[in-house]
């Protein structure tokens, strides 16, 4: 996933896990992003380049982010 600023530039670039499909992307106050992704079916939040799975949903897909 990619961050631009309004002018186009490039400002951060975060790599997904392989095979991932992240729906409902959202920025947390702090700052971290945090994602579904629906293939995986978790709840995903990306502090700097790290990214955790925080919450594992078994037997459904993520498919948004309500903040």
């Amino acid at each position: 996933m990619r961050l631009y600023n309004l002018k186009g530039e490039l400002l951060k670039s975060v790599q997904t896990r392989p095979g991932s499909y992240p729906l409902g992307i959202a920025v947390a106050r702090c700052g971290d992003l945090i994602y579904a992704d629906y293939l995986e079916g978790s709840l995903n939040i990306v502090k700097n380049t790290d990214t955790q799975r925080v919450i594992p949903i078994q037997g459904w897909k993520a498919c948004g982010v309500k903040l």
